[in-house]
């Protein structure tokens, strides 16, 4: 088990015991017990939370929706946000691993890692390509827009 001394900065990256820490946020170590646990400070309030444990703390942030929304178009990321829960996504250690010795070209090491991780994990033929105007046209009916051209009228069939 790693451990940081006092005044490190540390990311929170799970939550074993039910902790009050913000998975993904940044904490400073504030107060470490000798029985596996720490307790950090908020660094923007000043705030310590309760006992966490060690395996639910890193030294570098994970690679979850703080970064992910940077790279998506602003529509798909206004689309996510509208689900409960997308904040919380990380980035599985595995890939991270595999995708921290492929820098600088990390939005390309991401796509071409997560494409091989899913044919070792469970071989599927391959997704159908999709006709990205019909998803959109069936999109915005659904949200109750209205379609933008009469080719939307192909859906039907």
């Amino acid at each position: 088990m790693r451990t940081w001394p006092l005044g490190s900065q540390i990311y929170v990256i799970g939550n074993v015991n039910n902790h009050n820490y913000t998975v993904g946020k940044a904490y400073i170590v504030a107060e470490i017990d000798d029985d596996g646990t720490l307790r950090a400070r908020d660094p923007e309030s000043g705030v310590v939370g309760n006992w966490l444990r060690w395996q639910d703390v890193d030294s570098t942030a994970p690679i979850g929706w703080q970064w992910v929304r940077t790279v998506l178009p602003p529509e798909v990321v206004l689309f996510l946000e509208a689900f409960e829960g997308i904040d919380q996504i990380t980035l599985r250690e595995p890939m991270k691993a595999r995708l921290m010795q492929r820098l600088p070209s990390l939005f390309d090491a991401i796509l071409d890692e997560s494409k091989k991780m899913r044919a070792e994990e469970s071989p599927t033929p391959p997704t159908p390509t999709v006709d990205k105007s019909k998803g959109d046209a069936a999109l915005r009916r659904f949200f109750g827009g209205a379609p933008e051209t009469d080719k939307d009228d192909d859906l039907a069939s």
